[in-house]
């Protein structure tokens, strides 16, 4: 005798990736890429941005204690995340969405609260970090819908997670040593413009003015007095070099500039040589802890 079981309702089958979905989570992560791409871009060259003038939130963005984490600018890191994501995200989102990954997203999503909220609070608005950290947060919220409508990956990923790595590394290292050589190279530039301008001024024939006192000026004495009627020639307090001379040259100085120290080091040469020149040295204005 055979007994009758109770019929067991079949159980739906968990979604896999719905191809509208999938279409629609690559779209934050191509605005994440752009918008961070080309805040490594003003990193290395320096470049200016739409949307981000001089002295606005992107420079805040890319000069502040912010923009770096462990030594490494934030926006390399940015940009090979969203790289090796969206790669990670392409070979493994058909078979589901991977936990690990998840966690991983969220606390990316985590941080760019955390960046907007600074942003906020210091008033500093910069576009391209906006959208990066908006376009960060749909990305999240939409793995999340993912994970939650579809099935997930039980099986481990540990190959594509080795490559997304990888390429996270080769991103953010090769970003960093082209940023390295470009500021060397904009060094070396800026050493031999100076070198050249000094040397030019060297190779002059000196000139005095008739009746005029060539006599030295002490680094801590002032630059003689003129009437009233005459107008005051552009220059700090304190002149050194030659009175009355010909040539004058103002520095606006950072003493923390490796720079700035060799071509006042090539301008002393200068003032052995010369006896026409004036030296005045002033404060570079636009960093108040020089």
């Amino acid at each position: 005798m055979t007994k009758n079981r109770a019929a067991t309702p079949l159980q739906p089958h968990p979604r896999s990736r719905n191809a509208i979905t999938f279409a629609l989570s690559l779209l934050p992560l191509f605005a994440a890429i752009v918008a961070a791409g080309m805040m490594a871009t003003r990193h290395i060259w320096s470049i200016g941005l739409p949307g981000g003038g001089a002295g606005g939130g992107c420079d805040w963005a890319i000069k502040s204690q912010w923009s770096t984490l462990l030594g490494m600018p934030v926006a390399f890191m940015g940009l090979g995340y969203f790289v090796a994501t969206l790669v990670f995200w392409v070979s493994t989102s058909r078979r589901g969405v991977w936990p690990p990954m998840l966690l991983v997203v969220r606390i990316g999503a985590a941080a760019s609260v955390g960046y907007l909220i600074l942003m906020t609070a210091l008033g500093h608005f910069c576009v391209w970090c906006v959208t990066t950290h908006i376009s960060n947060l749909i990305w999240y919220l939409v793995l999340e819908f993912s994970s939650r409508q579809y099935r997930k990956r039980t099986e481990p990923a540990v190959k594509d997670a080795a490559l997304a790595i990888t390429l996270f590394l080769v991103i953010v290292l090769s970003l960093k040593l082209l940023a390295n050589r470009q500021q060397s190279v904009t060094a070396s530039a800026a050493k031999e413009a100076a070198a050249e301008s000094i040397a030019k001024i060297g190779a002059e024939r000196p000139v005095a003015a008739e009746g005029s006192n060539t006599t030295s000026l002490s680094s801590d004495t002032a630059a003689p007095a003129q009437s009233s009627t005459a107008r005051r020639p552009f220059g700090g307090r304190y002149w050194t070099g030659a009175r009355d001379a010909a040539v004058r040259i103002v520095i606006f100085h950072d003493y923390r500039c490796q720079l700035c120290n060799e071509v006042e080091d090539q301008i002393d040469k200068l003032l052995v040589t010369r006896n026409d020149v004036a030296v005045s040295i002033k404060q570079w204005p636009f960093d108040s802890e020089c």
